[in-house]
């Protein structure tokens, strides 16, 4: 992959900033939207919060006006009103008439009571007289300008720690999922550079260990089926070679041919190398439908001794100098798919007879909480080093004596493949009673979950 890709799929550091930035922008902006929200809410669900709030603020104020004419002569309280004024800078009168009704009902009972509309306090003085201090919104609304003011700008100064503090804790958790991604990121460029072996590492965050451990099942997945089809491009292109062959030299054979009887014989060659073909591309093709998934199986429960009985008849039939012997217990019942499991059975006993001395045994039996199908036969059985490669497609343990015997050594490729398939397993060793070679598919009592599409 060239450079250019390269640094699309993966950013740089300024890249993980900048991204950074815009998200923790957009949580702390969310955040403060949401406290003007809930305070307005509130403001408007709840104006005694409001009201409340203003007291506070103007309690101070009037503490300080009341002292003053507590101190004061009455007789001096016009000239006291007039310097307070002056000193304060809003308005404060004595005795102001009439007082509206909510100065009147807020003095009941209490020294002072604030008219919410003007925003103006009322205070009580001996001799029932009054005084009015404000209004005070302008007043207010200016002081609330003052941002640069000691405590204004302390509360700045708190609310912007309390940001950098938030952010600092805020990319610690980032950054775990930016590596994460990274990861996954880089994994990604990989494969599509054709590097399928390559595995994302794990994951640091919970909430990205699904989407690894998912990248490792398909990246695995990916690997064997593109080794399969590696192996199987290769090996096919190999097997074709024979057949074809075989069919350009009968097509001269019998452009060549001198009379009827010669021709006729170069042409059941031609159509039995044609049925070769075709049977070797039917076969190549299912191995490729089961390998990718494709395959799906429809179960349901199958008696096994009248099912091996019935599928070992025309084997039987096909070679009659071969004695099979089935075994199988009355009643012994599995879940599988009959036609799929049916093939793999078919390829081993087929093997059994190409390979076996002249018998062949097939037994069922329950064992171990599974269900064991063994095939065994007579013959010179197989070499211990290879009992597992003989599972890989096209793989032939003696090239010239299996072509001598027909079939291209997808059969027991195929087999294991249905029997991993159905969630069991296929191995091959020694037959302790026949001495050749026993093949032993083991199934299991519950059926598997089927894989994902």
């Amino acid at each position: 992959m060239n450079a250019p890709s390269r640094r699309r799929l993966l950013p740089g550091r300024f890249e993980q900033l900048r991204l950074f930035g815009r998200y923790y922008l957009r949580i702390v902006g969310s955040f403060f939207l949401l406290i003007v929200l809930v305070n307005a809410t509130v403001s408007r669900l709840y104006p005694e919060y409001e009201q409340g709030d203003l007291e506070r603020l103007l309690r101070g104020t009037v503490g300080l006006v009341r002292a003053e004419y507590l101190r004061t002569a009455p007789e001096q309280w016009p000239a006291l009103t007039a310097q307070l004024s002056r000193e304060f800078g809003y308005p404060i009168v004595l005795n102001p008439a009439p007082l509206p009704l909510s100065a009147r009902t807020g003095l009941i009972g209490r020294d002072w009571a604030i008219d919410e509309d003007d925003v103006t306090a009322y205070l009580k003085l001996p001799g029932r007289q009054t005084v009015r201090i404000g209004p005070l919104r302008e007043a207010l609304l200016l002081s609330q300008q003052r941002w640069l003011s000691p405590e204004k700008t302390a509360e700045l100064v708190a609310l912007l720690l309390l940001c950098i503090a938030y952010g600092l804790v805020l990319y610690r958790w980032y950054r775990e999922f930016w590596r994460d991604i990274v990861g996954l990121l880089t994994t990604a460029e990989k494969y599509a550079a054709g590097e399928f072996s390559a595995r994302p590492p794990p994951a640091e965050t919970e909430l990205f260990g699904p989407l690894s451990r998912g990248f490792r099942r398909m990246a695995g997945r990916i690997e064997t089926l593109m080794a399969s089809r590696q192996a199987m491009s290769q090996a096919l292109s190999h097997e074709l070679r024979t057949p074809i062959a075989r069919l350009r030299f009968g097509l001269e054979m019998y452009l060549e041919a001198d009379d009827d009887a010669e021709r006729e014989r170069q042409y059941a060659g031609l159509i039995g190398d044609l049925d070769e073909l075709e049977r070797l591309i039917e076969t190549s093709l299912t191995w490729a439908r089961i390998q990718r998934g494709d395959t799906r199986l429809a179960r349901a429960p199958l008696t096994l001794a009248p099912w091996l009985a019935e599928l070992v008849a025309p084997l039987e039939r096909a070679a009659p100098d071969t004695v099979f012997g089935v075994d199988a217990a009355d009643g012994l019942t599995a879940s599988v798919d009959a036609d799929q499991l049916g093939m793999a059975v078919r390829n081993l006993v087929t093997n059994a007879v190409k390979y076996g001395g002249g018998t062949v045994a097939i037994a069922a039996a329950r064992a171990d909480g599974a269900v064991r199908l063994t095939v065994e036969d007579d013959g010179p059985g197989i070499p211990e080093d290879v009992r597992e490669r003989i599972f890989e497609p096209f793989f032939r343990l003696d090239a010239s004596r299996t072509k001598s015997r027909g079939g291209y050594g997808l059969g027991l490729a195929l087999a294991r493949a249905v029997t991993l398939l159905h969630g069991g397993t296929l191995a091959v060793d020694a037959s302790p009673a026949l001495g050749g070679a026993r093949f032993t598919l083991t199934l299991p009592d519950a059926a598997p979950a089927e894989p994902d599409a």
